[in-house]
């Protein structure tokens, strides 16, 4: 008797409980991915044309895709989409949703672009709340640009350690504060002493001048 395949939603949920012990927690974290599969691709995406004047891009690279929400909105606008990652979990989770999804331009990858640049050019590039867990920040950001068609965009996004939501609603640990420690004990605090495992590894925090000064060292143009 052949086994029965698992799920994307079976597989999603199996990878939440692995990493959430409390309780509360692993009911954040289930609201938060059922809210982002309605809301976050669609407001992403409307906000790209928006920087773009209205235009829509051939070519859309997503680094750290996850399960692959923005990914699956743009390919059913008519963008050819590649999402990659460095857990090969999610990317298979996202190649279920693709196939669940019937979109053929539409791809999925294992791959970590802080050591790689993507299989081929794009013309938007896109990194959102990802750049805080690579250890090595400028040669993802270094790689992103070589993946860039000349004339292309990349759109990158990270929690502001100085913004008042996140210093009380910290987007990683749930615990308010943190955001203000040294990374280190904040990683202490959370892992050793609230026991609150995540599964989330933040490298670091940025402020809106640290991402300025990352992005102008390896030769980005801001706008």
């Amino acid at each position: 008797m052949k086994k029965k395949s698992k799920t994307w939603e079976k597989i999603l949920q199996e990878r939440i409980n692995r990493h959430t012990k409390s309780t509360s927690l692993r009911n954040r974290y289930q609201a938060d991915f059922r809210k982002r599969g309605v809301v976050k691709g669609k407001l992403l995406y409307d906000r790209v044309c928006k920087c773009l004047g209205g235009v829509i891009p051939k070519e859309f690279l997503e680094v750290g895709c996850g399960i692959g929400d923005i990914c699956i909105w743009f390919a059913k606008q008519g963008v050819d989409t590649l999402g990659i990652d460095i857990v090969q979990e999610v990317v298979d989770i996202g190649n279920l949703r693709k196939k669940e999804e019937s979109l053929n331009n539409l791809n999925f990858m294992h791959l970590d672009i802080s050591k790689s640049t993507a299989p081929r050019k794009y013309s938007f590039i896109m990194c959102v709340d990802v750049l805080e867990h690579i250890n090595n920040d400028a040669d993802a950001v270094r790689n992103m640009a070589l993946s860039l068609r000349e004339g292309g965009h990349i759109y990158l996004s990270v929690p502001n350690k100085f913004s008042l939501f996140y210093i009380f609603n910290d987007p990683h640990y749930h615990v308010p504060f943190v955001a203000l420690m040294r990374q280190k004990w904040a990683n202490v605090i959370v892992s050793k002493l609230l026991r609150r495992n995540t599964g989330v590894d933040v490298q670091k925090l940025y402020s809106r001048s640290d991402i300025k000064h990352l992005c102008y060292s390896v030769g980005y143009n801001i706008q």
